[in-house]
């Protein structure tokens, strides 16, 4: 069969990359770029935002974190962007106030995406809780 014609094209607008060709951050992305690549890596729909959180959301019963650029505020530990018990306070604080707020439903697990974790296995199994290493586990959930 000959082509007769017709068809179309879309013109689709592309965010920065944030991933360089070694699988590494660029530069210094913002945190609502970064929380929406994650949630539509994780979730396959659109990242709505709003208040700026350590939650991004929860999405079919689980639950999203990001510990990234400056999120957790003047309620850093000294490790930064790590999951540790007392970021783990704050996750979970921000589940609370996400619940009283919005009414998401309630989530059976946590997704945590981080630059460390310093909770032992048997903790994370404990309360259900999935740490994923930013950038590493970014590029490997494409």
């Amino acid at each position: 069969m000959k082509w007769q014609g017709g068809g179309g094209f879309r013109y689709y607008e592309l965010g920065e990359a944030i991933l360089n060709e070694d699988g590494s951050l660029t530069g210094d992305i913002p945190f609502d770029v970064m929380a929406a690549h994650v949630w539509f890596s994780e979730t396959k729909t659109p990242y709505i935002g709003g208040k700026k959180s350590t939650v991004l959301g929860v999405h079919e019963g689980t639950a999203y974190a990001l510990l990234y650029n400056g999120i957790l505020k003047d309620r850093s530990v000294n490790g930064g962007n790590v999951l540790t018990r007392k970021t783990l306070e704050v996750i979970q604080a921000d589940l609370a106030v996400a619940r009283v707020d919005a009414r998401p439903p309630e989530y059976e697990k946590i997704v945590v995406y981080g630059e460390a974790c310093r909770l032992m296995a048997s903790t994370l199994e404990a309360l259900k809780i999935e740490f994923r290493q930013t950038p590493y586990d970014l590029v490997t959930r494409r």
